[in-house]
Parts: structure tokens; C-alpha cells; sequence
């Protein structure tokens, strides 16, 4: 039998969609949970029950009246699940009909992905007496319990999975970001503190979920996006857009996505503000400050490459071909403006009745003189 138990160990998410759809079309999802990992994890304790099974029966595991089931390391998956389920409300006939379409589940596998033959038949008649034996433990450890015990246990439940709703309230009222949840209708069901004072001004957490804050009722600033959203087939969304808060206008990076529900009961909308009004102001002035340099290089001219200058006279020579000045050339190609003087050599050869005591004086005056002289 380690084929039939390899394979349900290999088909978990396979396993995991069959039953989750049989339990979708006969409505047990109104009492199950919301999320894959609960839905995945009842596969995976089935399949490791299967898989200590077959190391001990290989054959099919039949019972007689005289067995204590309690014993039984089949039967004993069914006794825990019994322990679970009684304190949460479940009802013996809402369990074992449930159960039923596990064990269908497992069958459709064999039926459709095992081997098949003799090999399917005795496969099928394996997990029979599997969930017939993980049956018989869950209803002997549930009659074993009497109604006076039943309370206290319920009582005990009641108390633990109010404290854990009210741990998860307190973690949505702390969320720094706005959130808000949308029902399918695109009305506001609750939304966290943060988002509370954002809209109204509200400082009481839990204000909203208690009925103590009026708050809006929709967004209807958002209810066209909303309502595309709602249409679509996405999984989530991002989008940029501008509210005015109380004479402010402030700029919000927003986040649809849809509340991940496989049972289908809560079909709505989680939707997530992050006010980055701040940061868009930055990157407004970052980006003028780019054009200003951009605009600001595009009137700096610069000389590079070869520039053609006669060896005699120094015009240069433009692009044109035309012979210029070189003080009219360089004006014409970058900001440098002129002042004339004269050097040294010049003067001597130009002026020499005065040069030396003219170039005296200056020296004197001017001791980091580099050979210019205005």
C-alpha cells in the first residue's frame, strides 16, 4: 500500500482544491476557515495518518465489535479532531458529513491518478476502512463527553477565540497606515484608528468597529477605482491620487487587494493609504532643480578639438572657413569676455624709452603678477 500513500503525500494541493470545492458547493464553508493553510493542513494530518497506516495494515483495516479504538493509531487522528472541533460549535452530523467528502476526495484521487485495475479497487477499499476507522474514534471520543461537561469546554473556547479576535483587533487599530475594509457593496465595514483620524478627527481606537465614531460610510472619492477594481480579476492594485483634508491637499499612494478568503464568504476590498505628499514635494523640487542645470548647461559653451590658428597672424579659422580675430572667436564660443593689455616682451619692443621703469613700478606693485598686466 505504499503507492496509494505516496501518492496522496504528493498530491496534497490537489487533495487540498477537491475537498475545498466539494465543500464550496455543499455551503460547509459558512462554518470553515478562510485561509489555504487551514484547508492545507487537514490534508497533510489525513496523509501522514494514511502513511502511518500502511506501515502497519497491508490490507485493508478492517474492525471487529470488540475494538477499542482508542488504542488504534488510525482511530486516534479522529479522537484529536473530535477534541478540536467539539469545543468550536461544530456538530457531530456537520463534522462527519464534512468528513465525507474528504474520504470522496481521497477516492476521486485514487479513481483518477493512481493506478488502475485491481490496484485502484483494493486502493479505494483501503481508504474506506481508513476514514471508516478515523470516524468510528471521532464519534466514540464525542459521545464519551456529557452534556455537563460540554459547557465548560465551550465556555473555555468562547473565552480563547474572543481574546484572540480582540489580539487582531488591536494589531489592525495599531497599523500606522490607514486601512479600510470595503464589502462587496463598496461600503466602508471598518476601518482602523489611523484612518479614523484621518477622516474625522477620531482618537478613540476601536472607535469605528464599536459604533462610536461616524465616520464615513463609503469613499466615495474612490469609488470609481473601487468599482473597476471590483470588476477586474486582479489580486491588487497600486494608484496615485489627492484628497483634500481638512483644507490641506495631500498626495496618497493607495493599495486595493482583495481579502484572501478561499471559502468565499468575504468577498471584499482591503484598501491601504500611505500619505507621501512629503515625498512627492521632494522629488517635485528635485526634478525643477534638474531642469534649472539642464537649462543652465545648454547655455555653456565650451572650446574642445583642434582649433585651426595661422602660425603668423593667429586668426583662427571657424567652421565656416572664414578667418576671425581671436578675441571675436572666443567671444563667439564660450562666456569669456576681453580686457586688452600688454606684455612685457611687447612693451619693450613697442615703448622702450619707457618700458623699464613702467614694468619697475608694476613688478613692485604687483608681486604675483603672471605676466599680464591690465
Amino acid at each position: 500500500m505504499q503507492d496509494l500513500s505516496d501518492l496522496a503525500l504528493s498530491q496534497e494541493d490537489w487533495l487540498m482544491k477537491r475537498v475545498l470545492q466539494y465543500a464550496k458547493d455543499q455551503g460547509y464553508v459558512k462554518y470553515t476557515s478562510t485561509l489555504v493553510e487551514a484547508w492545507r493542513t487537514s490534508i497533510v494530518g489525513l496523509s501522514e495518518a494514511l502513511r502511518q497506516s500502511v506501515k502497519i495494515y497491508n490490507d485493508a483495516p478492517d474492525f471487529g465489535p470488540d475494538e477499542d479504538f482508542k488504542k488504534d493509531p488510525i482511530a486516534s487522528f479522529g479522537i484529536l479532531e473530535a477534541q478540536r472541533h467539539r469545543c468550536r460549535g461544530i456538530t457531530l452530523t456537520m463534522f462527519l458529513g464534512l468528513m465525507k467528502y474528504y474520504r470522496q476526495s481521497y477516492v476521486d484521487l485514487v479513481m483518477t491518478k493512481g493506478p488502475g485495475g485491481p490496484s485502484a479497487e483494493r486502493n479505494k477499499l483501503y481508504l474506506e476502512r481508513f476514514f471508516d476507522r478515523i470516524e468510528l474514534g471521532f464519534v466514540t471520543e464525542w459521545v464519551q463527553q456529557s452534556e455537563n461537561d460540554r459547557v465548560p469546554e465551550l465556555q473555555n473556547a468562547n473565552r480563547l477565540m474572543t481574546n484572540e479576535k480582540n489580539k487582531y483587533l488591536t494589531i489592525f487599530e495599531s497599523l500606522a497606515n490607514p486601512v479600510i475594509l470595503i464589502s462587496a457593496r463598496n461600503k466602508i465595514e471598518n476601518m482602523n484608528h489611523a484612518a479614523i483620524q484621518l477622516f474625522s478627527h477620531g482618537e478613540v481606537s476601536g472607535a469605528y468597529y464599536y459604533g462610536k465614531e461616524d465616520g464615513p460610510k463609503d469613499l466615495e472619492w474612490l469609488s470609481n477605482e473601487l468599482g473597476d477594481f471590483a470588476e477586474k480579476d486582479q489580486l491588487e492594485v497600486f494608484l496615485e491620487k489627492d484628497l483634500n483634508l481638512r483644507e490641506s491637499k495631500r498626495h496618497f499612494e493607495i493599495k486595493f487587494k482583495r481579502m484572501l478568503d478561499v471559502s468565499g464568504k468575504f468577498s471584499g476590498i482591503i484598501v491601504i493609504l500611505n500619505d507621501i505628499t512629503e515625498r512627492k514635494q521632494v522629488e517635485e523640487e528635485k526634478s525643477n532643480l534638474i531642469v534649472e542645470l539642464k537649462n543652465a548647461l545648454t547655455q555653456v559653451k565650451q572650446l574642445t578639438g583642434f582649433i585651426p590658428i595661422c602660425s603668423s597672424c593667429k586668426k583662427i579659422r571657424d567652421d565656416q572657413g572664414y578667418w576671425s580675430e581671436v578675441e571675436r572667436y572666443i567671444s563667439e564660443h564660450s562666456e569669456a569676455e576681453f580686457s586688452h593689455g600688454i606684455c612685457p616682451e611687447c612693451m619693450r619692443k613697442l615703448y622702450p624709452e619707457i618700458a623699464d621703469d613702467v614694468l619697475g613700478r608694476l613688478e613692485k606693485d604687483e608681486k604675483d603678477s603672471k605676466g599680464f598686466y591690465a
